[in-house]
């Protein structure tokens, strides 16, 4: 893990930040109103808009479209791999172990707020945070695949500012983020462990 200390450093400040905030503010509710009142406003919530779908499965798609244009089929199933994961352990976790577990604005009144009373956001099935476990996955499998520093970096903040977006959109508490990102990189690093195998073993083949 040494060779990806420029994605570990900044993704790992983004999670300190999130579990320091949370120990300033035990009560998750207070932490939520804190950020919110701090920092939203309705140009940041049009960007943080676009940048939450950096958190969606089309990215994946794009990635493993790239990966067999170039002929690295092995890279494009690994995403794929990842892609699937998270998509069943987010799932899983969403409905059936943590099905009741609420949303922000399912508890936080409009009033409280500076959204548009009405707004439509969802309500239920807030942990972990699928957005933050499929940008982890995606970001930190790069930031493994490729050893450059400026890649690495670029991963890691864009994982963060998908993370980020959830709380600033008031979709996701800062435990959903908190649990998502931590999902989301355990399942890059076994995909990426799984296939480092799988290409030794068929390196290995190759020359007997």
């Amino acid at each position: 893990m040494k060779h990806n200390l420029y994605f570990l450093i900044p993704a790992g400040l983004f999670m300190m930040f999130c579990g320091i905030f949370l120990l300033l503010f035990p009560d998750k509710l207070d932490a939520q109103l804190a950020i919110h009142h701090a920092v939203y406003n309705k140009t940041g919530a049009t960007v943080m808009g676009l940048i939450t779908h950096w958190g969606e499965a089309y990215l994946i798609v794009v990635i493993m479209a790239l990966g067999v244009y170039h002929k690295r089929y092995m890279f494009s199933w690994s995403f794929a791999l990842g892609g699937l994961l998270s998509a069943v352990f987010v799932q899983v976790l969403k409905r059936q172990i943590f099905s009741d577990s609420p949303r922000p604005m399912s508890v936080i009144p409009y009033n409280e707020t500076f959204l548009d009373i009405g707004q439509s956001i969802p309500m239920h099935f807030a942990f972990p945070s699928g957005h933050t476990t499929t940008a982890f996955m995606l970001f930190t499998l790069l930031a493994l695949n490729f050893k450059r520093p400026a890649i690495q970096v670029v991963c890691a903040l864009a994982a963060s500012l998908v993370g980020f977006s959830r709380i600033y959109l008031m979709v996701h508490w800062i435990t959903d983020v908190l649990a998502g990102a931590a999902l989301g990189m355990g399942i890059a690093l076994l995909v990426y462990v799984i296939f480092k195998s799988l290409s030794h073993k068929k390196t290995v083949t190759l020359g007997e």
